[in-house]
């Protein structure tokens, strides 16, 4: 995982060294997901090749605010070149970007091309 301001707990340590293709974090209220997956997809973006697409799926508008706060917050600035807050969008310096989306229309989750997502 590259340098992030981030210290995961041995659960999310666990999470994040996993090698498989889909994880699932089975964990309770405040155990850590939304900054485990924040790390995870921060990771993503620094260690693969830019000019990728990587979305934040939520199952309302009303539930991705501490998503985005949390992005906003922990995706170092050293490889921001833009945040959108109105289209709820990073842009990286590497071309890639992570976007904020609601799964509550069905047109809603179309895309050209995806590399990774967090539900």
């Amino acid at each position: 995982m590259p340098e992030l301001d981030y210290i995961p707990h041995y659960e999310q340590a666990r999470f994040h060294a996993s090698g498989a293709q889909f994880k699932i974090a089975r964990a309770g209220r405040q155990s850590g997901k939304t900054r485990g997956a924040v790390a995870e997809m921060t990771s993503w973006v620094m260690e693969n090749l830019g000019g990728r697409q990587y979305w934040w799926v939520t199952l309302s508008h009303e539930t991705a605010p501490k998503a985005w706060r949390e992005l906003k917050m922990y995706v170092p600035s050293r490889v921001v070149a833009k945040i959108n807050e109105t289209s709820r969008y990073i842009r990286t310096k590497n071309g890639s970007y992570i976007y904020i989306k609601s799964s509550i229309a069905k047109d809603s989750l179309v895309s050209e091309s995806l590399h990774g997502a967090v539900l």
